[in-house]
């Protein structure tokens, strides 16, 4: 039952961390393949880099992403903007790991700093996995 429970509960966090289990989009290469997705519900079009931190609508600064990967994303962004507020970040990066062809990023990687003396080096890093 111990074990059951502990399955349950991996399988959860995966599917709240993706927005899908063991979702595969290896497949997804083409921005076309994405939209239909998007239409479908299945993927989200969203900025990399978030226009609270200088980014704007580009085929550079565009990504596909579980709906899970959109929400975590998103609640990481409005967090380093109350910091960034308070002058706790000074510089924010988002970055993307590809798998293959496709344009569904395999992980995004956000990283936050500061270099003020007075915010003792302030350094955040987290990393997302889509999938």
């Amino acid at each position: 039952m111990k074990r059951l429970l502990s399955v349950c509960f991996a399988l959860a966090g995966l599917l709240i961390s993706t927005g899908s289990l063991a979702a595969d989009w290896s497949d997804v290469w083409m921005e076309s393949e994405a939209e239909e997705l998007v239409a479908k519900g299945q993927l989200f079009k969203i900025l990399l880099t978030p226009e609270e931190f200088g980014g704007t609508e580009s085929a550079y600064n565009t990504i596909y992403v579980p709906a899970g990967v959109a929400r975590q994303k998103q609640e990481i962004t409005n967090m380093l903007v109350t910091a960034s507020m308070s002058g706790n970040v000074e510089m924010v990066r988002y970055e993307t790991e590809r798998r293959g062809s496709s344009i569904v990023p395999a992980k995004i990687t956000i990283r936050a700093w500061s270099s003020h003396r007075n915010h003792k080096g302030f350094d955040y890093v987290r990393t997302i996995k889509v999938w």
